[in-house]
């Protein structure tokens, strides 16, 4: 959230992977004003945003995931932009 900078290229890649990945979730850990999200860029891509109002900490991205009826999930944060075989190789 204090990188929406690297958000574009985070979002390509993901579309890009090897692996399909079906569920793009945002995911808001407490506003900052001086990182406001991009909602353009968001909807563009088709990502599900899931915003809250104050920040839970760092184990709260997992309760998230929880919630989705899959049989991986993974959790990228703002500093990483994953290759093409990223997920790929997660799962094998």
């Amino acid at each position: 959230y204090k990188r929406k900078y690297t958000l574009p290229e985070q979002l390509e890649s993901l579309k890009a992977q090897s692996y399909p990945v079906t569920n793009i979730v945002y995911f808001v850990n407490g506003h900052i004003e001086s990182s406001p999200v991009d909602y353009d860029l968001i909807s563009k891509f088709g990502v599900h945003i899931i915003e809250c109002s104050h920040n839970y900490g760092v184990w709260a991205r997992f309760s998230v995931a929880l919630n989705y009826d899959t049989d991986f999930f993974c959790i990228l944060d703002d500093d990483i932009v994953p290759g093409t075989d990223f997920i790929k190789t997660c799962i094998e």
